[in-house]
């Protein structure tokens, strides 16, 4: 094994030390979504279908583009 078991504490700092960067990223990129479409002058639903859906659905374009080669 390459690396040592980390005890259960350390796991769970770890899940909760990601879960605030994916809600704290989630929300600066949505407020940078919502001024997009402001300076764009589009309505928000149309920048959270085509922007925030695509960024979204990446990592599984990428997994499956990984997966094929």
């Amino acid at each position: 094994m390459i690396f040592p078991e980390l005890p259960t504490w350390a796991l769970l700092v770890e899940l909760i030390l990601a879960g605030a960067v994916v809600i704290v990223a989630g929300a600066r990129f949505t407020r940078l979504a919502d001024d997009l479409a402001k300076r764009l002058n589009l309505a928000g639903g149309w920048v959270g279908l085509l922007l925030l859906a695509t960024v979204t659905s990446l990592p599984e374009l990428v997994s499956g583009g990984t997966a094929t080669a």
